[in-house]
C-alpha cells in the first residue's frame, strides 16, 4: 500500500544539507573558542588550532559543493545508467519471446533471471501510483440485497472501480461475519 507521506527520498538531500549547517556552526564555535583562548600574557595561544579550523571549514564547504553538484542531477532526473542497463541487458521486448521452460536447469535459471529483470525494468521508472495494484472496495453482503444493488450500480456507473461483497456478510442484527481475507489479498 502506498503511504501518503512517501517523499521518494527527496528529503534526504535536505537533511544532509541541514547536517552540514550543524557542522558549520560547530566549526565556527570551535574557531571562536580557539581565538578566545589567551595565555598569562594575554596573547592568543591557539593560533595554530584556529588556522586549522579555518582550513577544515574551507574543506567542508568545498566537499558540500562537490557533493551537491555530483548528486543534483540524480535528484531531478531518471538515472540514465539504470535506464540504459534495462535497455541493453534484456528489456521488455527482448525477453517477452521466452516461453516457460520445461526441464533443463540452466534454461530455467536463464528464464527466471530474464523474467525478474523484465519485471524490474517494466515498472522501475514509473510513478508508484501507476505500478500499484488497484484496491478493491469490499462491502458486506446483507440479507435485504442492498449490497448487491450497490455492486451493480457501482459497476455500471464506474467501471474502473473494483467492488466486491464476497466472503463478508452482515447479519440481520448488524454483526459482521468475515469468511476469509479481502479479495485483493
Amino acid at each position: 500500500m502506498i503511504s501518503h507521506h512517501d517523499t521518494r527520498g527527496r528529503l534526504y538531500p535536505i537533511a544532509l544539507n541541514q547536517l552540514f549547517t550543524g557542522i558549520y556552526i560547530m566549526e565556527m564555535c570551535l574557531l571562536g573558542l580557539f581565538l578566545l583562548v589567551r595565555d598569562e600574557h594575554q596573547r592568543s595561544s591557539c593560533k595554530f588550532q584556529a588556522a586549522v579550523m579555518i582550513i577544515v571549514t574551507g574543506v567542508t564547504v568545498t566537499f558540500q559543493i562537490l557533493l551537491n553538484r555530483a548528486f543534483a542531477p540524480l535528484l531531478q532526473f531518471l538515472s540514465l545508467v539504470s535506464a540504459d542497463q534495462c535497455r541493453e541487458s534484456g528489456d521488455v521486448e527482448s525477453t517477452t519471446h521466452l516461453e516457460e521452460p520445461e526441464h533443463d536447469e540452466k534454461i530455467i535459471e536463464h528464464y527466471y533471471a530474464h523474467t525478474e529483470h523484465r519485471m524490474y525494468c517494466e515498472g522501475t521508472f514509473q510513478n508508484e501510483a501507476l505500478r500499484v495494484k488497484r484496491p478493491v472496495v469490499w462491502i458486506p453482503k446483507d440479507t435485504i440485497g442492498i449490497s448487491d444493488s450497490e455492486l451493480y450500480q457501482t459497476k455500471m456507473s464506474y467501471p474502473d472501480i473494483s467492488i466486491s461483497n464476497e466472503n463478508a456478510s452482515m447479519k440481520s442484527n448488524g454483526d459482521l461475519e468475515v469468511g476469509r481475507n479481502p479479495p485483493e489479498f
